[in-house]
């Protein structure tokens, strides 16, 4: 009886062990499922929902063994013709017989398992060399029998316990249900074909929270007999049941946000080789299971050597149903905590007893579980802090002024505030932002305030707070007021004379003597524009500031006014005069 025992157990790890395994690609275009992973389904249940003719795939799931289920769906329900023809790949000689046994057929029989796990097995148990084994793959493909209105399986054996024996068979069997039969089931790879393949994917999500349902749809797809990647395929949605449940295209993950819900929810993608035309769609299946999202999220707290209050409450961050987790939804427990530190499971309270060594190592680890289901739980940990009694902080306003041009307003905001006695620095402070205008930056590392070119003229007031990094609940706020103002733009007066016989340029360049904020006024920095009208026979050039005068001209003084504009800040102008004399 143990000997039988020992055989029996191992029929039964093999059979449900192989559904793990890969599929097995036969190099002919096909890719076979594990015949294995469909052990124990019956003919009559495979024959609901998959068509026989061995070029329909199946739609539906059929029942297994112990309340198992398997979802066939996508896969093809070969023929006893189908399966012939993967069986010669092994042994050329099944093209023309039913039946083949012997010593001959043992290689190519332990071929067959090098690809397909056994549907069931046989192992020395003593009594028996060692090493020896008989290994059996037996599964229905979709043909009846004309003869003897049987179901046909496909059946391979090899064997040497006993003798050295290989064994392939197509015929019918007596029952359409047996313990040790899977199914031959395949699909197309689109080898030498040039064509994609995309099949149906399934997956889930742990709770109503949502997450990461399928991690890569491409991973059963293929591309003209390889693996579909987003190298060699273009991937996108076609339609989606919820708009929560997206695609990534770039990664083939699939994700189920908080507002996808309870239920089964499809996706439909599509996928297109990138050297030719050939595209093909699946459907991506997400399950949602209608329990509650529960999230307990790390706390910190700091608390000085006196002791007190470290976190008013753990569940103030933590999560329930999309909400706040509260003592009213969720069941708060103590698992661990330093000596000192205390949880009151009622409140979510933690508070440190007087007398604590300082030190940043102190932590109490807690769980809550929901009220309505009590093994859907989270845990996190509260990280605590002790330090000696707090040190006087002071931050104090700043001010500074920049024009329009924008760049560093105030050097380093620290530069007039106080930690303890001494100034404070980067060191013993961090930085932070409170209230920070548009056009303005805080630099953390540097306390420099800059200002974006451009930002119009005006008073910004920027709040930051400074907080003791060893006790970052010490902290003190203060304003840095950023002033913007205009760049200052002179347009100065210019002259110049020309000869009334000849003409010519007058003034080469009107910007020569003008200037933007002290730097030199220029068709890169300002706008050049004609104020009025030009006298007649007078030229003037907005893009170089050239004054010119035709030859001819009427002796006399002349002037033209011009304008120059900030580029930056069109607004911001000013305006001179050029004066001419025409001369004899």
């Amino acid at each position: 009886m143990k000997r039988l025992f020992v055989v029996v157990a191992m029929l039964y790890l093999i059979g449900m062990s192989a559904a793990s395994a890969a599929p097995y690609n036969d190099g002919h275009g096909h890719e076979w499922r594990q015949v294995a992973e469909t052990y124990y389904a019956s003919w009559a249940d495979v024959a609901t929902v998959c068509p026989r003719d061995g070029l329909t795939p199946c739609n539906g799931s059929v029942p297994a063994a112990f309340g198992k289920t398997y979802d066939l769906t996508d896969w093809i329900w070969a023929t006893d013709s189908q399966s012939r023809t993967l069986f010669s790949y092994y042994t050329p000689d099944f093209l023309t017989s039913d039946t083949l046994s012997g010593s001959t057929y043992l290689q190519p029989a332990r071929n067959v398992f090098n690809g397909f796990s056994a549907t069931n097995s046989q192992v020395c148990a003593g009594g028996c060399p060692v090493g020896s084994y008989r290994l059996f793959l037996t599964g229905w493909t979709s043909t009846i029998n004309a003869t003897t209105s049987l179901p046909v399986s496909g059946y391979v054996e090899a064997n040497n316990s006993t003798i050295q024996n290989g064994i392939f068979t197509i015929a019918g069997k007596t029952d359409g249900h047996s313990y040790d039969t899977g199914v031959f089931l395949w699909r197309a790879t689109g080898q030498s074909t040039g064509q994609v393949h995309a099949y149906y994917d399934t997956g889930s999500v742990a709770n109503l929270a949502g997450g990461t349902a399928i991690a890569n749809v491409l991973v059963n797809d293929w591309n003209n007999g390889v693996r579909a990647t987003t190298a060699n395929v273009l991937l996108s949605t076609v339609s989606s049941t919820r708009l929560g449940l997206t695609l990534d295209p770039a990664t083939g993950a699939v994700y189920a946000d908080t507002t996808v819900g309870a239920g089964t929810h499809d996706l439909v993608y599509q996928i297109c080789s990138t050297t030719n035309t050939s595209c093909d769609t699946a459907t991506a299946r997400v399950t949602v299971p209608n329990i509650t999202g529960i999230q307990a999220n790390a706390d910190g707290g700091t608390v000085s050597t006196v002791g007190g209050v470290v976190v008013a409450n753990v569940l103030a961050n933590d999560m329930y149903n999309y909400g706040s987790a509260t003592t009213a939804n969720t069941t708060l427990t103590k698992l661990s905590w330093w000596v000192g530190l205390d949880l009151n499971e009622a409140t979510g309270e933690i508070t440190a007893a007087p007398g604590m060594t300082p030190g940043n190592y102190y932590t109490v680890e807690y769980r809550i579980c929901d009220k309505l289901l009590a093994n859907n739980c989270s845990r996190n940990t509260v990280y605590v802090t002790v330090t000696n009694p707090n040190i006087v902080i002071q931050a104090n306003a700043d001010i500074g002024t920049v024009t329009t041009s924008g760049g560093v307003v105030i050097a380093n905001v620290l530069a007039n505030d106080l930690y303890g006695t001494v100034a404070a620095t980067t060191a013993n402070v961090s930085l932070q932002t409170v209230q920070v205008p548009p056009g303005l930056t805080l630099d953390p590392l540097t306390g420099a305030v800059n200002i974006a070119a451009g930002t119009t003229r005006g008073s910004y007031p920027l709040s930051y707070r400074i907080c003791d990094k060893l006790n970052a609940a010490n902290c003190a706020s203060a304003v840095a007021t950023a002033t913007v103002r205009a760049n200052v733009i002179d347009a100065v007066n210019d002259s110049g004379s020309v000869k009334r016989s000849t003409g010519g340029v007058a003034i080469a360049n009107v910007l020569a003597n003008d200037t933007l904020e002290v730097a030199p006024a220029t068709t890169a920095k300002v706008t050049l524009s004609v104020g009025g009208s030009i006298p007649r026979g007078f030229t003037f050039s907005a893009t170089t500031g050239k004054v010119s005068v035709v030859s001819g001209a009427s002796t006399g003084t002349y002037t033209v006014n011009y304008k120059i504009c900030e580029k930056a800040a069109p607004t911001n102008c000013d305006q001179a005069s050029a004066v001419v004399k025409v001369v004899r």
